[in-house]
């Protein structure tokens, strides 16, 4: 394990336990301690999974990043399923940051 992951477990392990035997303690600061770890092992795991299929030219990239979602709307029953167009159009914006800023 590198040693900003380790020292980030280890930290997550301290906090732990000076709350383990205290009463009515929250939680939370045990967990955000890994945090920032958690987001960089998964950026990193994206990257070397679709970075590969990336296309080259920005051109191939818009068509990528922005498939056609047309369908998605006519089949929702509920306003919920109904943002399910805009649900998918921000996760392709968040996708095409993490993959594109990392070439």
């Amino acid at each position: 394990m590198p040693s900003r992951y380790r020292r980030a477990a280890d930290q997550a392990v301290m906090l732990y336990r000076f709350f383990e035997n205290k009463e009515g303690m929250n939680y939370a600061p045990v967990f955000t301690a890994l945090l920032g770890s958690i987001d960089e092992v998964a950026k990193g795991f994206l990257v070397r999974r679709l970075q590969p299929e990336l296309p080259v030219t920005v051109e191939e990239q818009k068509a990528w990043f922005a498939p056609y979602l047309g369908g998605v709307d006519s089949l929702a029953k509920t306003q919920r399923e109904r943002k399910s167009e805009d649900y998918y159009r921000k996760l392709a914006q968040n996708l095409k940051r993490t993959l594109v800023t990392a070439i």
